[in-house]
């Protein structure tokens, strides 16, 4: 795959400007798609012991926003390579340019 799945194309413009075009090479499939869906949902909502209440019961608490980083970040790589390795991954190619525009 790619190196670079999110590619930025500078295009001169008329009058000597330029336009910049951001282009993705890869597109998740519609399983991947999914998969993403259910870590929004239950990936970063975990609650951990906070010892406990009055009456014995077990209190929990948040996850404090470092550990939501650095958990999101990990299930976001660890299913990116799941999904390499199921096919889930559409590769695109970058568009071409057109001979009568430089």
């Amino acid at each position: 795959m790619d190196s670079k799945p999110i590619v930025a194309i500078e295009k001169p413009e008329y009058g000597g400007g330029s336009d910049v075009v951001i282009v993705q090479t890869a597109q998740p499939y519609r399983q991947a798609k999914f998969a993403m869906d259910m870590m929004k949902h239950f990936g970063l909502v975990v609650g951990g012991p906070d010892g406990e209440d009055s009456t014995g019961r077990q209190k929990s608490r948040l996850m404090p926003e470092e550990e939501v980083v650095a958990r999101a970040v990990k299930i976001a790589d660890l299913a990116w390579k799941e999904f390499e390795s199921r096919g889930w991954i559409l590769e695109t190619p970058l568009p071409k340019a057109r001979p009568d525009r430089h």
